[in-house]
């Protein structure tokens, strides 16, 4: 991995090598070693939103490791921050649309009793209209 991330660190032109690297740490168990190297990277290259859109893929692979009776407070503050690098990727360039698909990658992984009608769904201006529709009132009522 150390190899993986010295490529990295020389360029992020390259979509395959990030994920391939995410899936590694994820395969190994190391899902902080992935957050801390993104997060260096985006303290290194605070202007590449490629550095945010990793570290945001890099909160939400560590999401569905949360266990324990604190699991869902955890999941939370990984979505938050995960929510937050989105953000960035959106603000600087909003054509960006990968920033839009790890926002959906994101809400997928959210616990089932913390997606409401309520839940703020921006990624997705058609959320509004499928809350309102039979499969919307379907899906609430199941959480």
């Amino acid at each position: 991995m150390t190899g993986m991330e010295t490529r990295m660190k020389k360029s992020l032109d390259n979509y395959r090598l990030p994920g391939e690297y995410r899936k590694k740490c994820m395969d190994n168990q190391q899902h902080d070693r992935s957050i801390k190297f993104f997060l260096d990277l985006v303290a290194a290259q605070p202007d590449n939103w490629r550095t945010h859109l990793e570290l945001s893929c890099a909160y939400v692979d560590k999401i569905p490791t949360c266990e324990g009776a604190l699991a869902m407070v955890s999941q939370g503050a990984l979505a938050g921050k995960a929510l937050e690098q989105a953000d960035r990727v959106v603000a600087a360039n909003s054509n960006q649309w990968v920033s839009y698909y790890a926002r959906g990658l994101n809400h997928l992984n959210w616990p089932a009793r913390c997606v409401t009608r309520r839940t703020p769904l921006k990624t997705w201006p058609s959320a509004s209209k499928f809350r309102n529709s039979t499969a919307g009132k379907v899906a609430s009522s199941i959480t």
